[in-house]
């Protein structure tokens, strides 16, 4: 990474002079001193970074923190990155940059991203390149937020004798109110939206903006979506509408 070190030190006047991004956290997974040429430039640029050397340090950091985006290198000491890849897409919806010391062919790039990989970039980097592809992952996933959420603000949800007012935080069972604490309104507007869709934990947890270091479990989720169950079971004889998918999370099935 000598060359992508050059570029940095080149950099740095115009650099000063370049819009700074706001704060998002994005964690560095490599094992060699790119991962901290590539930190500072990142801290330099104004991003949250923290920086991981294999893929056990990695699962341990996500186990208490939350990220906006992953830069994870194929080759690590104790994994494959394209198969980490793979196991963060059951658990993890956020971006993911994977980086190689090495060339790779085609398909193996093509693989990366058909794993679930937002992109996929060689050493030695150029930072601003690497700087340039992160705001564009950024916009787009931006733009899907801002349609979700301008989908939620539109439309009332019918499900069963239910009625869910989104923009209005209302739902009303055979025109009787329903009370909603903040998190199972956040939760209800996720199924909704996503009906027919397997949510998992981590991506509720985030859209709900729960944070788990403020509780004793990490299942902390799973006790909201149980008292929302109550509020919206539409009868002891069928199965709820919020149902539990084995190892994966929850999903929503308007429809009984």
């Amino acid at each position: 990474m000598k060359e992508a070190r050059t570029k940095f030190k080149l950099n740095n006047k115009k650099m000063d002079k370049m819009t700074q991004e706001s704060t998002v956290k994005i964690l560095i997974v490599d094992d060699t001193e790119d991962g901290s040429a590539i930190q500072h430039y990142l801290q330099f640029a104004s991003f949250n970074t923290d920086w991981v050397r294999n893929c056990q340090e990695m699962e341990n950091y996500l186990r208490k923190y939350q990220v906006d985006l992953i830069i994870l290198d194929v080759h690590l000491p104790d994994g494959n990155g394209l198969s980490l890849v793979e196991k963060l897409r059951a658990y993890h919806q956020k971006p993911i940059i994977l980086i190689s010391a090495v060339f790779v062919e085609e398909i193996d790039r093509v693989v990366g991203l058909e794993l679930g990989a937002d992109d996929y970039l060689i050493k030695p980097l150029s930072f601003l390149e690497l700087k340039a592809r992160i705001n564009a992952i950024f916009r787009r996933y931006q733009k899907q937020v801002d349609i979700q959420i301008q989908a939620e603000i539109q439309e009332t949800f019918h499900f069963g004798d239910y009625v869910f007012n989104v923009s209005q935080y209302r739902l009303h069972y055979q025109n009787n109110e329903i009370s909603l604490t903040n998190t199972e309104y956040k939760l209800l507007t996720a199924f909704v939206t996503h009906a027919n869709q397997t949510l998992n934990r981590e991506w509720l947890t985030n859209y709900c903006k729960i944070s788990l270091e403020d509780h004793k479990t990490a299942r902390a989720i799973d006790v909201n979506i149980s008292r929302l169950r109550r509020k919206i079971q539409l009868s002891d004889k069928i199965p709820p509408c919020i149902r539990s998918v084995r190892k994966q999370g929850y999903r929503f099935i308007p429809t009984p």
